[in-house]
């Protein structure tokens, strides 16, 4: 169960940008958010010690690259890019908390 949230997390932010490519606009800034963010959250969770500080690392940086990326793709309105990158963040940081190996504990003898 854990495992299927995890991808259902991470695949939120690209189905949202397939359907935003698909539409009549032909917009892929959401897709490139997705890619720079979910890259920027798996980063900093699989190359470091799970904490509740490293998460919420996870999550800044994955929004501030969300916002850098629709900024170079062309995106204008501040409170957009902000809310729309924090939910981006937010769902590539979750998915990949999900998708991390459980902590394996040792029973005491």
């Amino acid at each position: 169960m854990r495992r299927t949230l995890g991808v259902l997390f991470s695949a939120g932010p690209f189905v949202a940008a397939l359907v935003a490519a698909a539409s009549p606009r032909r917009d892929f800034r959401l897709a490139a958010m997705a890619v720079v963010a979910t890259l920027a959250a798996w980063l900093l969770l699989r190359t470091s010690s799970h904490s509740p500080a490293r998460a919420v690392t996870a999550f800044a940086a994955a929004t501030g690259t969300a916002a850098v990326a629709s900024l170079i793709a062309g995106a204008r309105a501040a409170s957009g890019i902000i809310a729309v990158a924090a939910v981006v963040g937010a769902f590539a940081t979750i998915g990949q908390l999900l998708l991390l190996p459980r902590r394996q504990t040792v029973a005491a003898p």
